[in-house]
């Protein structure tokens, strides 16, 4: 299967801004069928009059809010990213963001596949998405990293992420799958099914009168199951970000078997990121970390693809 890699960044760039940490940064994406609706609240200390915005590709119905006053922005789609200024006055400031955009979504056989990053520094960060009404996530390792907490408003499943404070390098990958879609699915075949028994019911009585009638022997029939192209099943690669995907191909090139500081060499990952990042396919029991004095041993677990 193929998955399309891309990048989502939210960011006012430090040669603009004087302050390059916000105070706090909470980000809520919203998902429909075809696109995504985000809001963002961003607080902190500003020095400058300019602001610049890096967002996704595609964006629609935007709307920039600076202490419930709206401002107007210039907006333009470069390559990879909408880029978007505006004026702001010295002083602490709450800005808001809102804004659509369908980047975020890829198509599977069955589901949708939500990925973004988001590059952001703030004291406090909190990432909320909520997915399309009527959908759920079938597995826990179809959610990477893993959420703080996932609940139900009664109409949405929610997840929320936070990071206190964040480093600019948050990631997440969530496939979601519309109950609604299978039960109609489910509907749908129970009536194909019923029809095609009373069709080869009707068939099997019209031919063994014609049979009857003529006085023959009962032909041979090849009843040859019918070919199924089976669809394209989501493997665990296809939900690995590409940093987890560095660490899963040094251990496949190591035997399955290395050292964690062998693999931060390897990889590129700073310590404390790849800690984290090791915590979180452990957890999902895609590896196993194993003490070995001052050092620990990463070993790759086998997984059995659906």
């Amino acid at each position: 299967m193929r998955i399309i890699a891309f990048l989502f960044a939210l960011l006012v760039l430090p040669s603009l801004v004087a302050a390059s940490t916000f105070q706090s940064y909470s980000l809520t994406a919203e998902m429909g069928e075809d696109t995504v609706a985000f809001y963002a609240e961003i607080t902190g200390s500003f020095a400058n009059e300019v602001l610049t915005l890096q967002l996704l590709p595609g964006v629609e119905h935007l709307q920039i809010v600076v202490d419930d006053l709206e401002v107007a922005c210039t907006q333009k789609e470069e390559e990879g990213y909408t880029s978007v200024i505006c004026g702001v006055l010295d002083g602490p400031h709450t800005i808001d963001v809102q804004y659509e955009s369908a980047y975020p979504l890829i198509p599977l056989a069955e589901s949708v596949l939500f990925q973004m990053q988001d590059s952001a520094v703030a004291d406090t960060f909190r990432f909320t998405l909520k997915l399309p009404v009527g959908s759920i996530v079938e597995e826990e390792r179809l959610v990477t990293p893993e959420p703080e907490s996932m609940y139900s408003d009664g109409k949405r499943i929610i997840l929320v992420w936070e990071e206190a404070p964040s480093t600019g390098d948050f990631a997440v990958s969530v496939v979601s799958k519309s109950i609604v879609a299978a039960t109609t699915g489910l509907y749908v075949l129970i009536a194909v099914l019923v029809t095609l028994l009373i069709g080869s019911g009707y068939w099997y009585y019209t031919r063994s009168r014609r049979i009857s009638e003529a006085v023959k022997e009962p032909e041979n029939v090849s009843l040859a199951p019918h070919d199924v192209k089976k669809e394209e099943a989501l493997t665990l690669p296809d939900m690995l970000l590409e940093n987890e995907k560095k660490v899963i191909a040094v251990l496949q090139e190591h035997g399955g078997k290395v050292w964690q500081k062998q693999l931060e060499i390897a990889t590129g990952i700073p310590k404390v990121k790849l800690s984290r990042l090791l915590k979180s396919l452990e957890k999902r029991n895609i590896l196993r970390k194993e003490p070995y004095g001052a050092s620990n041993m990463i070993l790759l677990l086998e997984k059995k693809e659906p």
